[in-house]
């Protein structure tokens, strides 16, 4: 197999070479620079950390370059599916934005789709041929090397999606929170349960900002009866980090994610690769 890699720092083997620039009017070129020495019958492999709406437009653009040089099996890792969490319609006048993006996707007609930890259900049923990675050896791996005694979930949602995790031997917590789905606004944290002592790790697919998290550690850091030597950990899948990890680090002692979205260099962070499928 053949990888395209539209993230220069997402690497893997076998790779197709390919110059691209961006047009003073902001449109994308693309051309293949291997094509004495290509075998179509191979199958190809596009990588791609989709970080804004103009990566979408390059994959596009790189399947269709590959389509009209004669390749016919044609596939795409993107870790971390962007608009699956506009997967509804709140208020009138908003767009249906999950569907827009897979339609533009689904037009490439790739053998698979392959994706890890998608935000919701629904981005999963529009995508055709759409393969989702699951977490949870990355959380039995987290657990074990940190002797977490408590699990917590930042809502129902993160709780019902987790279930397949097998964590009947830890403290399970869930969380609840109000949002304004008009203006976006968090209110109202609580915790749904008892913390015991022991290590915390909450877990759930992406970190943005951050705000949910933070204000679900300063509930769970007023709490008295906690020891001051138990640690507390963030785990995201899609580790974003809008605001900074900084801002996150005066609440955790340490964050886990992948590098679905981008790369991160420090010590208190801890990434897991997947540049395999």
């Amino acid at each position: 197999m053949y990888t395209l890699n539209l993230d220069p720092n997402f690497t893997f083997p076998d790779k197709i070479h390919y110059k691209s620039f961006i047009f003073n009017g902001g449109e994308i070129h693309f051309a293949l620079r291997d094509n004495l020495t290509l075998n179509t019958k191979e199958e190809v492999l596009i990588t791609h950390r989709v970080k804004n709406s103009n990566n979408i437009m390059e994959i596009a653009i790189a399947n269709d370059a590959l389509k009209r040089f004669g390749f016919k099996k044609r596939s795409l890792l993107m870790p971390y599916a962007p608009y699956a969490r506009q997967d509804r319609v709140a208020n009138l006048g908003e767009s249906l934005s999950v569907k827009v993006f897979a339609d533009i996707i689904n037009s490439c007609d790739f053998e698979d789709v392959i994706i890890w930890d998608a935000h919701s259900d629904v981005i999963t049923a529009l995508l055709n041929n759409c393969t989702n990675k699951k977490i949870d050896e990355i959380v039995y791996n987290i657990i074990g090397k940190n002797d977490v005694k408590n699990i917590v979930f930042p809502d129902a949602g993160a709780m019902k999606k987790y279930k397949y995790i097998y964590l009947n031997h830890l403290n399970v917590i869930s969380c609840t929170k109000e949002r304004n789905t008009v203006t976006g606004e968090l209110s109202d944290f609580n915790l749904n349960g008892t913390l015991k002592e022991g290590n915390t790790l909450i877990i759930d697919d992406i970190c943005d900002g951050g705000r949910t998290f933070i204000e679900i550690s300063k509930l769970i850091r007023n709490l008295k009866y906690r020891s001051s030597s138990s640690n507390l950990y963030l785990y995201t899948t899609h580790g974003i980090y809008a605001n900074g990890i900084e801002v996150l680090l005066e609440q955790f002692d340490k964050l886990f994610c992948t590098n679905s979205f981008k790369d991160i260099n420090n010590r208190f962070v801890e990434q897991y690769k997947l540049n395999n499928v």
